[in-house]
């Protein structure tokens, strides 16, 4: 019985260190996909492959592991019997198939191999418009252009593009942006996308720097590009204004207004709204022009539309004309304080600054000593500064003059009274006679006379005064 039971050991033993064969595996359990991640991916390039693992029976042999060494990570657990793949996908949009390979015994006692399979797709960088062709004219801006990438375009540049255009980032597009009309012409460039920074042959180029070509860089080799190109053709269009006269105007009644006009540039629809009474419209189809002109009958401020429609634009202009009775010259101070000053021989006046309005001719007369005027014709501004060296009052007068009328400002200079007393107090109390006077301080607080303070300015009657 010992002798039998012996034999029965020696056989277990014997069995167990058969290898297996495959009629004991089942084929679909070979290799066992486990692990969160599947083996079936669709990754865009540059982002993580979602890790998984395969696990196989006891008494297989891995033979080889067939993936892009390039994107995955391997790790194999013999003790486990586990194979981990991980990584980061990278490259063009390509498939790549996973295959394990393992080896078994049959019952024949040969090794037979068996695989199971897998798949993961990569998407590159790649770039997408709606858009590519777009046709306007020059008196049209160009709207913005979109360009839509994924989140694994890392770097998005331009060739060279046309006067006034930009490329304007965003987390998930860019803009081409126009700020300025175009000529008339053909204009095309490209917009490039890429998964990493590009370079020279000797340094680094920055990504927003335009270049003419992308056949003129040289990229790393694992670099990948999109590209998208845009053709604009810009057409003569629009109105475009003409005559000397501007859109904005102001007239005396009875009085024409300066002619000015619009030539259109490409066919399109004139229309207008009702035109200030008086004026005219006068339009000229084989010059392709339009001129307002005439005297506005009407008082009041009176405004009106000329529209132009072509097949890429609609262009409004607004027209104003402003009728008065009359139209005087206006002079006006910045600081009407200014416009009367008492100081001491020698000492600076306060700088007058002036402007002018409707004038055609200004000047200035009555100047004292040490004082002068510079007029400025193009800002429509007088300035009045300098140093009173003799003792005395004195009346400046500054004219403006336009065709019809004129206006004139007057300015008082004074000297304080050198034996004391307050300077042009005298005045100021022959003009009050039977009244009291009241006195300010510099912060607008009233002062007794008898408690005026020596060498300290006060405002009488708005007059600027010193007492000595």
């Amino acid at each position: 019985m010992r002798y039998f039971s012996n034999i029965l050991l020696l056989l277990i033993s014997l069995f167990a260190q058969m290898p297996v064969s495959a009629a004991s595996v089942n084929p679909n359990d070979f290799i066992i996909k486990h692990g969160k991640g599947s083996a079936y991916q669709t990754v865009m390039s540059g982002d993580s492959i979602e890790p998984f693992y395969y696990e196989y029976e006891e008494g297989v042999v891995i033979d080889h592991v067939q993936v892009p060494d390039a994107i995955f990570t391997v790790y194999h657990d013999f003790e486990n019997r586990r194979i981990y793949l991980s990584g980061i996908a990278g490259g063009p949009t390509k498939s790549y198939e996973i295959r394990i390979w393992g080896l078994v015994t049959n019952d024949s006692l040969t090794k037979e191999r068996i695989s199971r399979p897998g798949k993961l797709t990569v998407l590159r960088p790649y770039l997408e418009t709606e858009k590519k062709n777009f046709e306007t004219d020059t008196e049209t801006i160009l709207d913005p252009i979109r360009i839509d990438y994924t989140k694994f375009t890392y770097s998005v540049w331009t060739s060279e593009l046309p006067a006034g255009m930009k490329l304007v980032k965003g987390d998930d597009h860019c803009e081409i942006v126009s700020t300025e009309t175009l000529p008339s012409g053909t204009y095309s460039f490209k917009v490039y996308g890429a998964d990493s920074l590009y370079y020279s042959k000797d340094s680094i180029i920055v990504c927003d720097e335009p270049v003419k070509s992308i056949d003129t860089m040289k990229f790393h080799p694992k670099t990948y590009c999109d590209s998208i190109e845009f053709k604009i053709n810009v057409y003569e269009g629009g109105l475009k204004k003409i005559g000397t006269g501007g859109t904005k105007q102001v007239v005396e009644l009875g009085d024409s207004i300066e002619k000015f006009g619009f030539e259109w540039l490409a066919p399109g629809k004139l229309t207008n709204e009702p035109i200030t009474p008086g004026l005219e419209m006068v339009i000229d189809s084989s010059k392709h022009d339009i001129w307002i002109q005439g005297a506005p009958t009407e008082l009041g401020v009176h405004d009106f539309d000329i529209a132009y429609e072509t097949q890429f634009s609609f262009v409004v202009y607004n027209i104003e004309v402003a009728v008065l009775r009359e139209i005087r010259p206006i002079i006006e101070a910045l600081d009407e304080t200014t416009l009367s000053q008492v100081v001491s021989v020698g000492d600076m006046i306060n700088g007058i600054e002036l402007s002018y309005y409707n004038s055609d001719s200004v000047w200035v007369e009555g100047l004292p000593k040490g004082v002068s005027s510079m007029i400025d014709e193009e800002e429509e501004q007088i300035s009045i500064y300098g140093t009173l060296e003799e003792s005395g009052t004195y009346e400046v007068k500054v004219h403006a003059r336009n065709e019809r009328h004129e206006t004139e400002l007057k300015i008082s200079l004074s000297t304080s009274d050198k034996t004391g007393g307050l300077s042009g107090i005298d005045d100021v109390l022959s003009e009050n006679e039977g009244g009291r006077v009241v006195v300010y301080d510099i912060y607008g607080r009233r002062v007794s006379p008898e408690n005026m303070g020596t060498n300290t300015v006060y405002i009488i009657k708005k007059k600027i005064v010193i007492r000595k």
